[in-house]
């Protein structure tokens, strides 16, 4: 069975996509028009309460929230390849690096960055990653 994402265009499903097509998996694209208000029907809803896209089934494994769709995809099905192994120990570190995008980034893009203090938490940025460099994942990201 393929996976199903469930998205609109406006739900930060692209990253989703994207990842879907990185670990190589068969999935189904089902469009949900939000215009419409179609997240609030009852075949989204009974997946996930919140009625938020994008949301992935994976056979009895439902996950929502963009961020967490990508690191399950990378944890599941690309281990060691985009995703330090369980016995990686720099495992945490790739955790708060794919976190990071999407609570500190993405909201300074989407013009909240200002209101967030985000710029602020960008200049810390460089210094983080440089320090990660050492910590064992740089072989997953450059």
């Amino acid at each position: 069975m393929a996976i199903v994402l469930y998205h609109h265009p406006f739900s930060r499903a692209a990253n989703t996509v994207w990842m879907l097509e990185e670990v190589g998996v068969e999935y189904e694209l089902k469009l949900v028009d939000i215009m419409a208000g179609d997240q609030k029907k009852e075949d989204v809803t009974k997946l996930n309460p919140m009625g938020k896209l994008p949301l992935l089934v994976d056979g009895a494994t439902v996950v929502t929230e963009s961020a967490a769709i990508g690191l399950y995809l990378a944890v599941c099905y690309a281990p060691g390849r985009l995703a330090p192994k369980l016995d990686d120990a720099a495992r945490g570190t790739y955790f708060r690096w794919s976190l990071f995008a999407p609570s500190v980034i993405e909201p300074g893009s989407m013009g909240q960055g200002r209101q967030l203090g985000v710029s602020r938490r960008l200049r810390r940025l460089g210094q983080l990653r440089r320090h990660d460099r050492d910590d064992g994942i740089g072989h997953l990201w450059p």
